[in-house]
C-alpha cells in the first residue's frame, strides 16, 4: 500500500479550567478533529506550537469515534497555541498535514493566596524575612514592600 489516508478535517482548539491532582486550578488544552475513514488508519500526528516556540509533534491514536479528541493538561495561561493534523496508516503513510488553527488560552484572573507564616528576625543593619512559600503552580515571584 502506498496511498496515503485522508487529511484529517475540522481541527479545531479549545481550552477549559480543570482540577489537578493537588487540588489547584490548571488550564487543559483541547483539540478536536473529523476521524479519517481509511481502513488502515493506525495513528494521528499533532504538530503543536506554543507562541514563539518550536513545533512539536505528538503521535494520538485513532480511537474510531466520529470526533477524535486529545488533551494537553497545564498548558500556559494567555498563550497562543497552533495546531495542525496529519494521519498516518499501518503502512506509514503520511497524509499531508492540515490547515494550522490558533487558539489562545484564557488569562489567568485569580490573584494568588496571600503567603502566610510571615516572620521578621532582626540582623546586623537587617532583617530576615521569611514565609511558607505559596504551592500555586503559576506563581511567578513575591513582591516584598518596606
Amino acid at each position: 500500500d502506498t496511498t496515503a489516508p485522508a487529511v484529517p478535517t475540522s481541527l479545531a482548539l479549545s481550552s477549559s479550567a480543570a482540577i489537578a491532582p493537588d487540588g489547584s486550578t490548571i488550564t487543559k488544552l483541547i483539540a478536536t478533529w473529523s476521524k479519517v475513514a481509511d481502513t488502515d488508519l493506525a495513528y494521528y500526528e499533532i504538530g503543536l506550537t506554543e507562541q514563539g516556540g518550536t513545533e512539536i509533534v505528538f503521535q494520538v491514536g485513532a480511537t474510531g469515534s466520529a470526533t477524535e479528541r486529545n488533551e494537553w493538561l497545564a498548558v500556559r495561561p494567555n498563550v497562543q497555541y497552533t495546531a495542525r493534523i496529519r494521519a498516518v496508516d499501518t503502512f506509514t503513510n503520511n497524509s499531508a498535514f492540515s490547515s494550522t488553527v490558533n487558539h489562545t488560552t484564557p488569562k489567568d484572573a485569580s490573584a494568588p493566596a496571600t503567603p502566610t507564616g510571615l516572620s521578621a528576625t532582626a540582623g546586623l543593619k537587617s532583617i530576615w524575612l521569611t514565609w511558607t512559600a505559596n504551592g500555586e503552580a503559576d506563581l511567578d515571584h513575591y513582591d516584598v514592600y518596606e
